[in-house]
């Protein structure tokens, strides 16, 4: 029974951690000052990498594109490019160098805590950056699969952790 209880609070902590919410846009303005970035060969397929499994849905420990959570998404596209990554969200915000979220540039990982706290529990792909500086990522969402969402919703910024370069 205990072991029953256990499995199911973090089945519930950890497909909380996944997921997106609509709220209010931010008016704090810029976010990443690398306007003028050109993206290598190496983060272009990347991209294209993480793109083809846009609308996948969301499978707890998942993998494939039959369903993947946000720390799956992350490996398995860094993956292709021959970077190997920890599987788990907080074990991958360890990997790479630490930026500031005003150097992100496609390629690169944030890591949010969208449980409270401060305890590392979501992971996204920098995806593009907007003329105006505003950030857009690739992550896997419970409600929604994998998706792209603007960094400018109060939800993101409110809950973001830390940036990481690994390219």
């Amino acid at each position: 029974m205990l072991k029953k209880l256990l499995f199911l609070v973090s089945i519930s902590v950890f497909l909380a951690s996944c997921t997106t919410r609509q709220v209010m846009t931010s008016n704090r303005g810029t976010y990443s000052e690398a306007k003028n970035y050109v993206l290598s060969p190496k983060v272009q397929q990347l991209l294209t990498t993480a793109e083809s499994y846009m609308g996948t849905p969301y499978k707890f420990g998942g993998t494939t594109k039959s369903g993947m959570d946000c720390s799956g998404l992350v490996s398995v596209v860094f993956e292709s490019q021959k970077i190997s990554l920890p599987r788990v969200t907080r074990d991958q915000a360890t990997a790479g160098k630490k930026i500031s979220l005003r150097e992100a540039v496609p390629g690169d990982l944030l890591f949010f805590a969208t449980s409270g706290g401060s305890r590392i529990t979501h992971v996204g792909i920098v995806h593009d950056i907007e003329s105006d500086g505003s950030i857009n990522f690739i992550h896997a969402s419970t409600s929604r699969g994998v998706i792209v969402s603007p960094f400018n919703l109060k939800y993101w910024q409110d809950s973001f952790i830390t940036a990481r370069r690994v390219l």
